[in-house]
């Protein structure tokens, strides 16, 4: 996935803005480059899980499309942990009985924040057998 180094910079002001607890939120763009970041209230207010604001996160989506985007990537951050998919990303991004992921070709964009000051990002897609894989990821003008 490509990310805009401006949808980069305001999804890590958000995310700095909410610790010590998980940031989450939505990217636009299209196909694989994402332009824009919408951010979105933490319902769970916890620093280890994540649960979008469901108003908000409507709002989000509703702007993402006014703005001629598409759903190209949620994301969420890891203050205290790796940005590695836990047990429980799987579980609120993959429909276990239909065997299928939630946002199909929708990517997941973690960033862990152990150092705030040097944050570690990793882009994955879900695939249709409930495994994260790992995508590149890069940062560019634009």
């Amino acid at each position: 996935m490509r990310l805009s180094k401006k949808a980069w910079e305001h999804l890590l002001e958000h995310a700095k803005r909410c610790l010590p607890e998980e940031a989450c939120g939505l990217l636009g763009g299209q196909g694989d480059w994402a332009k824009a970041f919408y951010p979105v209230t933490n319902a769970l207010h916890s620093p280890t899980e994540f649960f979008m604001e469901p108003s908000e996160q409507l709002r989000a989506f509703k702007q993402l499309l006014r703005d001629g985007y598409e759903l190209v990537a949620i994301f969420h951050s890891h203050p205290p942990a790796p940005p590695i998919p836990s047990r429980r990303d799987l579980e609120r991004a993959y429909d276990f009985e239909r065997r299928q992921p939630y946002h199909p070709g929708v990517r997941h964009l973690i960033v862990s924040l152990m150092n705030p000051e040097h944050p570690v990002a990793k882009c994955y897609r879900l695939t249709d057998d409930g495994e994260f894989v790992e995508e590149e990821l890069t940062v560019e003008d634009g």
